[in-house]
């Protein structure tokens, strides 16, 4: 009988503790990049690097309050974990930033590269291995943190 009455306290007890508030995406932005291409287009003067990627922004449904999201930087990185590459790297987003996400909002933004004409240096340095994509956001929910993204690792189609 005595292990009766104290049951349901301890069961509840272990139910609230393993649920919590929550994991950070439920109350926080989260954001990932996906869909990421890119390939080594040959034209007259050298080549130019095409492609894309997908950035999801995600505010969790838990949150205090809706959040302005503004663009950092993106840059291209080996995927060994080294640092920036030298190649300039600047692609345009489908929508303008700053963008608002409301609470349990998720949003999809298409990024895309401008034709621009590489240097035989920054050529090279894109097809010596795998690379990926880094970026990093800022928001207003967390009072103008950072969030750092990164792609998978993938080989720039179209090297020699």
């Amino acid at each position: 009988m005595w292990c009766r009455s104290w049951a349901l306290p301890v069961v509840s007890l272990a139910a609230s503790l393993l649920l919590g508030c929550g994991s950070k995406d439920s109350v926080a932005l989260s954001a990932h990049i996906s869909q990421a291409e890119l390939e080594l287009d040959r034209v007259t003067l050298g080549a130019v690097l095409a492609g894309g990627f997908e950035v999801t922004l995600e505010l969790g449904p838990e949150a205090s309050e809706a959040t302005e999201v503004s663009l950092e930087a993106f840059a291209l990185a080996p995927a060994n974990g080294g640092g920036d590459l030298a190649v300039s790297f600047a692609p345009e987003a489908a929508e303008r930033f700053p963008l608002k996400l409301g609470v349990g909002e998720l949003k999809r933004v298409e990024f895309s590269l401008p034709q621009d004409i590489l240097s035989a240096d920054a050529e090279a340095e894109l097809c010596q291995g795998p690379i990926e994509i880094r970026g990093a956001l800022r928001d207003t929910l967390s009072g103008g943190g950072l969030t750092s993204l990164r792609s998978r690792s993938m080989e720039v189609t179209g090297c020699r």
